[in-house]
């Protein structure tokens, strides 16, 4: 984990959490495999990527190998 004014950065296996949201955005990248990703109101989708949004509710359905989240604040300029 690393934490920075604006932004925090995990890097690790995949935590396997329920559903889920969070107050801020979040760039999911599996950087060994792809993940899938259910959210309500659409099918599930497996990609490399994803841009979680904040306050929308998530869960990473499979994955594996290493995780990179990166959380931005929205009035950090990285964002």
């Amino acid at each position: 984990m690393w934490l920075a004014l604006g932004h925090a950065f995990y890097l690790g296996p995949l935590l396997r959490l329920g559903p889920h949201s969070s107050a801020i955005a979040c760039l999911g990248v599996g950087l060994d495999a792809p993940f899938t990703v259910r959210t309500d109101g659409i099918p599930d989708l497996t990609a490399r990527s994803f841009l979680f949004r904040a306050r929308v509710r998530y869960e990473i359905r499979d994955g594996a190998g290493r995780m990179l989240f990166c959380y931005f604040d929205p009035t950090s300029a990285r964002m």
